[in-house]
């Protein structure tokens, strides 16, 4: 499939990081891609610079992740 941003995980993950991939997976990956690189028409990447704490404020983060929003970067 296509995606939006290359992304690539460490060889081994934390027992923390770990279980967030799986609950991301089970949650979040049907829309915003395999290890959150987007998926063209459906949902933007999430390992993107515009992600980086400097462009949004977490108020905004937060508030997308619980509500979604119309998309204004892609």
């Amino acid at each position: 499939a296509t995606t939006l941003a290359d992304v690539a995980l460490p060889a081994e993950l934390s027992a923390q990081a770990a279980m967030g991939k799986t609950i991301f997976e089970g949650v979040c990956a049907p829309c915003h891609g395999r290890n959150a690189a987007g998926t063209p028409g459906v949902a933007p990447p999430l390992v993107h610079q515009l992600y980086r704490p400097s462009h949004h404020a977490d108020s905004a983060i937060v508030r997308a992740a619980r509500n979604g929003v119309q998309a204004h970067h892609w």
